[in-house]
């Protein structure tokens, strides 16, 4: 989760524009991988959305264990009223997202690990993944996806962490993606592919 902070922060500071990993409405995308904030238009044609369609009847509401209207459950207050509120989904009335045939774009991809990233709203909340990545790996995605936008999405930065504030890093890092050129590091850790 901190990775994708990090890689929030730096578009944000290098874009000169918001943090996809916050509720911002960014997008960014080069040729390593691709961020976009959460979005909440729920069009029908929005491949971010994917949103719900399932008839007002694929539910079934339950107040105090009978079987009650929407409108019955959710009147009053929840808090104070004390009484035991749940809705079921109705599996055969689902509509095809919430049966997960249908998934909406990733938040963030990382082509070369091939690993997509969803979150609800903000990065930290209702996150999954397509895979699990070990830590080398992450921090191995991390690195490529800061140093491709300090060196215009092709280079890998290898150096080593640095002291002082995140613009102080980020100002460092990309003086040597500057001089050094086109490099990638590939002790202990995958190859990097693109």
């Amino acid at each position: 989760m901190a990775g994708l902070l990090t890689i929030g922060d730096v578009i944000a500071e290098v874009t000169g524009g918001g943090s996809p990993a916050e509720n911002s409405g960014a997008r960014y995308a080069n040729d390593v991988f691709e961020m976009r904030a959460y979005c909440w238009c729920e069009q029908d044609d929005c491949d971010m959305c994917a949103p719900c369609t399932c008839p007002d009847n694929a539910w079934r509401y339950f107040l105090n264990g009978r079987e009650v209207s929407a409108e019955e459950c959710y009147a009053g207050d929840w808090l104070r009223d004390g009484g035991k509120r749940r809705s079921v989904q109705v599996p055969e009335r689902m509509c095809a997202v919430c049966r997960g045939e249908v998934v909406a774009s990733p938040n963030f991809r990382h082509y070369g690990m091939g690993v997509d990233v969803w979150w609800y709203k903000y990065v930290g909340r209702g996150m999954q993944a397509n895979r699990e990545l070990t830590s080398l790996e992450w921090l191995h995605v991390q690195n490529e996806c800061v140093s491709s936008l300090l060196a215009g999405g092709r280079r890998v930065w290898n150096g080593p962490p640095l002291p002082g504030s995140r613009g102080a890093v980020l100002d460092a890092m990309a003086a040597e993606a500057e001089t050094d050129g086109l490099y990638e590091r590939t002790e202990g850790l995958p190859p990097v592919t693109r």
